[in-house]
């Protein structure tokens, strides 16, 4: 009677190169999947450090209600970074809100500019908030608008 098959040496070893195989597989895997993430949250972290040393406060905003419905914020950039880009939000009485993106507004440290949105006329606006499109962990916000 004749066997045939796969002598148990050659099983073995077939089984052993399969583990390897997959070992390496998973691995080069692992570590292109881990390096996507510290390159993350290294970009993450930088912005988190350069945004802590930014600041910006309102110190004038009109409302042409009646008119063009245009919303200006005067902004002046308090912290101790550049800033290009704002993000202008009214918000309504109704809890709704419209946002406006002024991207070429830029913000040397102890500057002063105007960012505008143009509110919905049929609503009353509540509160105008302002953030920096570069670092949107700070903004700032007025309820008086005239």
């Amino acid at each position: 009677m004749d066997k045939k098959g796969i002598s148990p040496v050659i099983g073995a070893v077939l089984l052993v190169m399969l583990v390897v195989v997959l070992w390496a597989l998973f691995s080069t895997w692992m570590h292109s999947y881990t390096s996507e993430q510290i390159s993350k949250s290294e970009a993450i972290g930088s912005k988190q450090i350069d945004c802590s040393e930014a600041g910006i406060t309102i110190t004038h905003c009109t409302y042409d209600k009646g008119g063009t419905e245009v919303v200006a914020v005067t902004i002046e950039n308090t912290g101790s970074v550049d800033l290009n880009g704002f993000k202008v939000i009214a918000m309504y009485s109704d809890y709704t809100s419209d946002s406006n993106k002024n991207k070429y507004l830029y913000l040397d440290v102890g500057a002063s500019g105007t960012a505008y949105i143009t509110a919905n006329a049929s609503k009353t606006v509540t509160e105008v908030k302002v953030v920096p499109l570069e670092c949107d962990i700070i903004s700032d916000s007025t309820t008086s608008c005239s």
